[in-house]
């Protein structure tokens, strides 16, 4: 029988910077749309500061799309296991 393993979940910054690839949208960009300083910006990109509500209300802002599809994808990577 073969091991079945769950998908693989990337952090939320990563979803971000697709999106933003997407676009053709540079960061700084971004960040001008948010209303986020540059280095705000780099710490959520990192995951240095963590996607809060407020934060996922302004990225749906700027996407198109609803708080909770980005505060489903942090959750989804904090709860998901971390492969060695």
């Amino acid at each position: 029988m073969e091991t079945r393993h769950p998908a693989r979940v990337y952090p939320v910054g990563d979803y971000i910077l697709e999106e933003c690839e997407a676009r053709m949208w540079s960061i700084s960009y971004l960040a001008e749309i948010l209303d986020w300083s540059e280095k705000r910006m780099v710490r959520v990109l990192s995951g240095a500061e963590s996607l809060t509500g407020d934060l996922a209300e302004d990225l749906a802002a700027a996407f198109g799309t609803s708080a909770d599809f980005w505060l489903h994808l942090h959750r989804a990577y904090d709860e998901a296991p971390r492969w060695a």
